[in-house]
């Protein structure tokens, strides 16, 4: 589907002018995640246990003095492989730092977009406008997956270009989040022969990192420690799209939320491994990378609205290219283009309104009424978010100093304290309709992509 010059240049000038209002918001934007992920790769720097409450509190409230209550931390839950690039970041005083960090997101974005153009035959422009809303929620919240979904988009174009290093190295950026990698690497190992070596040594490679900032203490603990107090440290977490936080809200037990969780997220790894093999060998290989990712965004134990970016990838590739337009996938793209959960500025407003015309575009190029319909789209994708987000809120602010926040000592895990102040704050941690209609739309949007791919799989080949 090759897009007309008028267009393309359209696209291209919009999606500048969208960058540059972007860093100007960035700009008076508070650090958020960035000063976890930040003084994660300082604790790596002095040698010290990066998941442990003290130092990361200490150096968290120096970055971001305002953004939490005295006692509270952000853990940085990341494998130590994926701090060891924080901790060249965190050489960087913090200003200069979190502009790099956003330097890279935007070079994510752009690659994300130049490999999904190759793959579909789409103007880049194109593509980056339909992944602006997504990718600046995840600015806004200094997020790490539009690097992983550079990562897939890269992989699936070298594996469809033949080129097995290339791909294992998109693969292992990827890594960044190991949820979306996991099934993804599974997929490339077993169906795409010419990887396994490329991937065994990135593999390797990504271990004697993770086993030089702490050794295999650090490292096994990781596993064995820090991901599951991660994981239930936000069972109740209202930004928690999991089936585990799903489970909880309806008055499962934590523990058993939890399993409800792991059960699922490997049911739809499993899925996703053998959904993806069979629309590689009817479609291309590069579908070994796109699909797997998208189907653990279904269910699960720890996910956020900022982490279905990575499911953008295989409906773009699918609506570019589909000759005749598929509504299911045209629905699913756009439901995940849109940031249901942020109506607080005009700013994004306008972006989701812009993603939610450009996946329109994308998905119905032989319209007769292209832009009737695609304008006709993104109003209703502006009232919807405008209605949800109008829905009652749960009051109250955080307690200061819940009593329990005494019993917490240097060395425990950081995520113990972030699960106390998640607990302690009704506004992060009360269900209400609110939090519920914001979710709908991007599980809904998951789903239908889920189902459509299972479908496509199982079809029979053309003779």
């Amino acid at each position: 589907m090759i897009q007309a010059p008028r267009t393309s240049i359209v696209a291209s000038v919009l999606a500048l002018l969208l960058l540059a209002l972007s860093a100007r918001v960035a700009v008076q934007m508070q650090p958020s995640s960035f000063k976890a992920f930040y003084c994660g790769g300082r604790s790596v720097l002095d040698g010290v246990n990066p998941y442990a409450i003290e130092p990361l509190r200490e150096c968290e409230h120096r970055v971001a003095a305002a953004a939490l209550p005295p006692y509270a931390v952000e853990p940085a839950p990341l494998p130590g492989y994926a701090l060891v690039p924080w901790a060249l970041v965190a050489t960087l005083a913090p200003a200069p730092a979190l502009w790099l960090y956003f330097a890279i997101l935007v070079l994510a974005l752009a690659s994300t977009s130049w490999a999904i153009g190759k793959l579909a035959a789409l103007d880049p422009a194109l593509v980056a406008l339909s992944l602006f809303a997504v990718w600046f929620l995840n600015v806004s919240f200094n997020e790490l997956p539009p690097i992983a979904t550079a990562g897939i988009a890269l992989a699936a174009l070298m594996l469809a270009q033949r080129r097995p290093w290339l791909a294992a190295l998109a693969a292992g950026a990827v890594a960044i989040e190991p949820h979306l990698a996991l099934p993804l690497w599974i997929s490339l190992f077993c169906f795409a022969p010419s990887l396994r070596l490329p991937l065994i040594s990135v593999g390797a490679a990504l271990a004697l990192a993770d086993l030089a900032i702490g050794g295999p203490a650090t490292a096994l603990g990781y596993f064995a420690q820090t991901l599951p107090a991660q994981a239930f440290s936000e069972v109740y977490a209202n930004d928690q799209y999991s089936l585990t936080h799903l489970a909880a809200a309806a008055g499962v037990g934590a523990s058993t939320a939890l399993r409800i969780g792991v059960v699922s997220y490997l049911l739809m790894a499993g899925a996703g491994i053998v959904t993806a093999q069979r629309i590689a060998r009817q479609s291309g290989s590069e579908y070994l990378a796109l699909v797997p990712p998208a189907f653990v965004l279904v269910g699960g134990t720890f996910l956020h609205d900022i982490q279905f970016m990575a499911a953008l990838p295989l409906a773009l590739v699918l609506l570019g290219r589909t000759p005749a337009p598929n509504r299911v996938v045209a629905v699913a793209a756009i439901l995940l283009a849109v940031a249901w959960n942020e109506a607080t500025s005009r700013f994004f407003l306008l972006l989701s309104a812009t993603s939610a015309f450009v996946t329109a575009w994308i998905a119905f190029p032989k319209s007769a009424r292209r832009v009737a319909v695609c304008a006709s789209v993104a109003v209703v994708a502006a009232v919807m978010v405008v209605a949800v987000n109008r829905l009652p809120a749960a009051p109250g602010a955080p307690l200061l100093d819940p009593p329990a926040a005494a019993a917490l000592a240097p060395g425990d895990q950081a995520a113990r304290a972030w699960s106390l102040y998640v607990t302690s704050s009704p506004a992060l941690s009360t269900p209400t309709a609110r939090t519920f209609a914001r979710k709908l739309p991007t599980w809904t949007g998951a789903c239908l992509l889920a189902a459509f791919c299972i479908a496509y799989g199982r079809r029979r080949p053309a003779s």
